[in-house]
């Protein structure tokens, strides 16, 4: 079989997941010809994978033979010759993926990336890259050109319809937003899209520059060094009932490190959930206190904001300082007091720490930390993104 020229190849675009789980997408593509190309790392796994979803397959040599052809090579990237009733495969699709990235992926961010189309329900809201917001409807099969294959069907304004072949995929992603909003559809042959992530283009640039200016004052601001650990310190974190891991280790010494410091911190901690962030904060907090300084940790929900109030409350029962709850469960009559407390420094003699959930909303929280000695802000993700969209947007 003669392959044509380079013009007719596309680049495939495979969903992200497991190599087992690729192969099976691959068996079900509706090319004549599947040729899978992979190294000699991966070339086993491949081979085990296929016989786990009992495919069969053929060790290629010389000649195509139609169903799925395997071969050991380092290539990088798979094409489709649709003429040529073929599609290439190679270790890069079938075992990493290929991730685009562009104006698209870094500029609209209330949306996530998919690892599969079976993660799509129906009536889900989602997001294509040239197109704009639309509504899944389903996923069906249409023949073009006598090739079957299976589309997206994606619903917009005016009940206008878009067809996604399921090797683009990645194009589309999930809307998300805040519970209950339900987003405006756009409208296929305009420019409504276009607009709109033009316009998201320019508030990035807008808040870059801000940024740039807030940092470029930071760097002349003088702040507040805290004092080197003591023995307090040392007793307070033998406490801790679980033995450090080595990223926590890191991270509290790098903080530690920014407070002990003059220059104004600001710090972000990554990590997912149970990777033992809260640890860090507290910390943080009890190194600041120790420094009769009052800290504020904001949460995003009531919920997680007593839970993090009792894991202080119990951390910190044998040690000076005073830890308080606000939000909405708290009476307005202890919520005043609180408060009161606050705005003269006499929480507690040897500092404070003070646990905020959502009693406020956070623009007025953080008007309201702002009059008091609040010393150290610990913030948590949810509620950092909330601000920062309110401030930026």
């Amino acid at each position: 079989m003669a392959i044509r020229p380079f013009e007719l190849i596309e680049e495939i675009d495979l969903p992200f997941g497991n190599s087992s789980y690729l192969v099976k997408v691959i068996s079900s593509e509706p090319y004549r010809y599947k040729l899978l190309i992979v190294d000699d790392k991966h070339y086993d796994i491949l081979l085990n994978d296929l016989k786990e979803n009992k495919l069969e397959y053929y060790d290629y040599s010389k000649v195509l033979i139609e169903g799925i052809n395997v071969i050991k090579a380092d290539v990088y990237g798979g094409f489709e010759l649709s003429q040529d009733n073929l599609a290439v495969y190679t270790t890069s699709d079938i075992f990493k993926g290929i991730k685009h990235k562009g104006r698209y992926s870094s500029k609209y961010t209330e949306s996530i990336s998919l690892d599969s189309y079976e993660e799509l329900n129906k009536g889900d809201y989602v997001v294509h890259d040239q197109y704009g917001i639309g509504q899944f409807v389903d996923i069906e099969s249409r023949t073009i050109n006598g090739i079957t294959s299976d589309y997206l069907r994606i619903v917009y304004k005016g009940n206008d319809e878009l067809l996604v072949p399921l090797n683009q995929f990645s194009l589309v992603r999930k809307y998300v937003s805040k519970e209950g909003v339900i987003p405006k559809l756009h409208k296929l042959g305009t420019n409504q899209w276009q607009k709109t992530k033009q316009r998201v283009e320019e508030n990035v640039e807008q808040l870059a520059g801000r940024l740039l200016e807030l940092y470029a004052e930071r760097e002349n601001e003088i702040g507040f060094a805290f004092s080197k650990d003591d023995e307090m310190q040392k007793e307070f974190a033998e406490t801790f009932e679980f033995d450090l891991t080595p990223d926590q280790a890191k991270a509290i010494e790098e903080v530690k490190s920014d407070m002990e410091s003059k220059k104004p911190m600001d710090r972000l901690l990554c990590g997912d959930v149970g990777f033992g962030k809260t640890e860090v904060a507290l910390r943080a907090a009890f190194k600041a206190i120790n420094d009769n300084k009052q800290v504020a940790y904001l949460c995003p929900t009531t919920v997680l904001s007593a839970q993090h109030y009792k894991t202080f409350k119990s951390r910190l029962q044998d040690f000076p300082g005073r830890v308080e709850l606000l939000n909405r469960f708290v009476d307005e009559k202890k919520q005043k007091e609180i408060v009161n407390d606050l705005k003269v420094n006499i929480v507690s003699e040897d500092g404070n720490t003070i646990k905020f959930g959502n009693s406020l909303p956070h623009d007025e929280l953080i008007k309201k930390l702002a009059k008091y000695k609040i010393d150290r802000i610990l913030i948590e993700e949810a509620t950092l993104e909330d601000m920062f969209l309110h401030y930026y947007k």
